[in-house]
């Protein structure tokens, strides 16, 4: 596949100009000035004004090259960037560090060829007030999904009464986050903040999207410099964290996104763009499963929101139709929320307290399953309960006892990215997997034998209509 170079430019007048292969600057990629003084307890420098920008340039130059079914998976990029001071920028120590940690990340090839601005970049001109005036704490990615809760709630309940209270990074304004905050004892605390980068949407652009956690988890870091704070708190399970690594799908690149191989790549990158140690990334739940995460949070007694939280990477209401409950229920992140509240006795696996489009799982038929008011489930709906059955049970065959030379390369990424020793990581993810084998072997024993997710699970890929 040819590569495809962008040219980011300055002025908005270039907006039109060459179609898809131009981003700019202010147009096509732009910074909310309002949020991004949340952040700042200083002047930005030249460097971080450079950083912003770019985050908000491959946020949208990543949708403009569309992966092919019938293709590989990866693309290449070529981005022409303006920065103020190319020489820093082209120093192997950053070029080189941001290439590998944004393939990582993509499974993409990504150059930048540094070019000077032509004038001083608007995101320098600031008034003398800030903001953001606390110090201290941690920095929370916080996504308003079950993990995000579960582990800001782990926190709050385990911090001393002294110490800075978390700072909050959301990707955007919601209702459901801020109800689902509201409902979390000591998260008025908190400082808040708000992603400011924007991207224009692409028609028929790419919709993988992996590139956001780029801009995600930098703009934590970002927040964490600013604030002095000890760390960016990585709250995602386990099974998320690793699983679609060590059981990778089909011809995707593994999906990284909080993989800790990752977030070492982009402390390093951080580390020479800004000359100084970037804060760390704490991943305290890497070999716990959801449901593990969900016990402890019952036994302190605090969790009462969770009804609140959000798993479902799908659109069901747009699939099956206005009325739809916010969870399918039967993709991946819908089984893993379903496998853990089973796991913590929230919620029964096969009859749930909560909605789903696909509820009762007992049935002998999928559309069984289905709620009545909803349109019938497609082949595509099928598609998405089989992937994400057979990502669980894969997962829970993982063999950790005589582990495959895949295998162990993997415990080797994931040791270099926890920077620990390769036993110590081996024996993470063997009690991990165990755990996860427990749950989910519970889940589909409290199926009845004629159950057709019960029949996808342990007698192949057919799903009984």
């Amino acid at each position: 596949m040819a590569a495809c170079v962008v040219r980011v430019v300055e002025s908005p007048d270039l907006a039109s100009d060459a179609g898809r292969d131009v981003c700019a600057l202010g147009v096509h990629a732009s910074i909310d000035r309002r949020r991004l003084a949340q952040f700042l307890s200083r002047r930005l420098e030249p460097v971080d004004a450079d950083l912003l920008n770019l985050l908000a340039a491959v946020r949208y130059i990543d949708r403009l090259a569309t992966r092919h079914l019938a293709g590989p998976w990866g693309r290449e990029f070529e981005v022409l960037m303006p920065v103020a001071e190319p020489s820093h920028w082209r120093a192997s120590s950053v070029s080189t560090s941001l290439s590998r940690c944004l393939s990582c990340l993509t499974g993409d090839r990504w150059t930048f060829v540094f070019r000077a601005r032509e004038k001083e970049d608007p995101l320098l001109v600031q008034g003398d007030l800030f903001a953001h005036q606390r110090r201290g704490g941690v920095v929370v990615p916080y996504s308003g999904g079950l993990d995000s809760y579960a582990a800001l709630e782990l926190h709050l309940a385990a911090a001393s009464m002294d110490a800075a209270p978390p700072i909050l990074l959301t990707a955007r304004v919601s209702a459901h986050v801020e109800s689902l905050l509201q409902k979390t004892a000591g998260a008025s605390d908190c400082h808040r903040l708000v992603m400011p980068i924007n991207a224009r949407p692409v028609k028929h652009g790419e919709a993988s999207g992996r590139i956001r956690t780029f801009v995600f988890f930098t703009l934590a870091c970002i927040a964490a410099r600013m604030a002095d704070a000890e760390a960016v708190l990585v709250p995602e399970n386990g099974q998320g964290t690793l699983g679609p690594v060590v059981v990778p799908f089909g011809r995707e690149h593994p999906l990284m996104t909080s993989h800790p191989r990752f977030t070492r790549l982009l402390r390093e990158f951080l580390t020479a763009l800004w000359g100084t140690p970037a804060p760390v990334f704490r991943h305290p739940w890497v070999f716990t499963t959801k449901g593990e995460m969900l016990t402890r949070l019952q036994a302190s007694g605090r969790g009462t929101g969770w009804r609140e939280s959000h798993s479902c990477g799908r659109p069901t209401a747009r699939a099956k139709g206005i009325g739809a409950p916010g969870h399918c229920g039967v993709c991946a992140n819908c089984i893993l929320r379903r496998q853990s509240l089973h796991a913590s006795d929230w919620s029964p696996f096969a009859q749930p307290v909560e909605p789903y489009a696909w509820s009762d799982l007992g049935k002998e038929e999928m559309d069984e399953s289905l709620e009545p008011s909803l349109r019938r489930t497609s082949l595509r709906d099928r598609g998405y309960a089989v992937h994400g059955i057979r990502d669980h049970q894969t997962l829970a065959e993982l063999d950790v006892v005589n582990p495959s030379s895949a295998t162990l390369r993997r415990v080797e990424d994931i040791a270099w990215g926890l920077s620990t020793a390769q036993p110590i990581a081996m024996e993470g993810l063997r009690r991990l997997v165990r755990a996860h084998a427990r749950e989910w072997s519970n889940c589909l024993a409290s199926l009845p034998d004629r159950s057709w997710f019960r029949h996808a699970a342990v007698g192949g890929s057919h799903v009984p209509n």
